[in-house]
């Protein structure tokens, strides 16, 4: 097993907790954002978990397809959840219907996408979307409007809160969003090698931001 397989899945297991934490919180109090935001992170475990089977086991077609689907869709999802907070219900509304059938689409063309058996035969580094013929629709266009506009929302949008409400965790979310975008842009363009750290890191960061903080000010 390769050692850095245990990265991505660090970040898979803080992911999954992170989600329990927030579906606890959204069963209680039902706020929207809190569904979205649980359901981001079960959908960034799930990507996590995609690169740490590949670096520990090898890259399967199928676990290259559910691994990319994932991470290109999680930024959208958890954006989805920022503009419940940010906005009324009907802007969230348009945003989620957009985001959900961009979701189909990718995942239609996934399905019968062929990734590059020279690329996924490689197991010993992360290797972003570089699986996928370079200027395809699913990795020049969906990764920009998915990842790209759902990342400026959760570097904005927390932002936006501080500057209302100086809440200092959402500096801490605004951090993470940007290390996310940054290394999910850098596995776009090809130099996958920093994305399983940079999750890790930047999932952390965001899961202070949301929990961390708020229990530091109430001791």
């Amino acid at each position: 097993m390769n050692a850095s397989s245990w990265v991505p899945l660090g970040a898979s297991l803080i992911s999954l907790w992170f989600a329990v934490l927030l579906f606890r919180q959204y069963a209680g109090r039902k706020r929207l954002y809190q569904l979205w935001w649980a359901i981001s992170m079960l959908s960034y475990a799930c990507a996590s978990f995609g690169e740490f089977y590949a670096l520990a086991y090898g890259w399967s077609p199928s676990m290259y397809k559910f691994y990319y689907f994932n991470a290109v869709s999680l930024v959208a999802i958890m954006a989805a959840g920022e503009m419940y907070m940010l906005f009324k219900s009907k802007i969230g509304h348009v945003y989620l219907v957009i985001m959900i059938a961009l979701m189909a689409t990718l995942a239609a063309l996934l399905v019968t996408a062929v990734p590059d058996p020279s690329v996924i035969g490689h197991h010993d580094a992360a290797i972003g979307g570089n699986a996928l013929p370079k200027g395809s629709v699913i990795r020049s266009v969906f990764p920009p409007i998915l990842s790209g506009v759902g990342g400026l929302i959760l570097i904005f949008g927390p932002l936006w809160s501080w500057w209302k409400s100086r809440f200092s965790g959402n500096l801490f979310i605004a951090a993470g969003a940007v290390l996310l975008s940054v290394v999910g842009r850098l596995a776009v363009l090809g130099v996958p090698e920093w994305l399983p750290l940079g999750e890790l890191i930047g999932i952390a960061v965001i899961f202070y931001g949301v929990f961390g903080w708020s229990r530091l000010k109430k001791s």
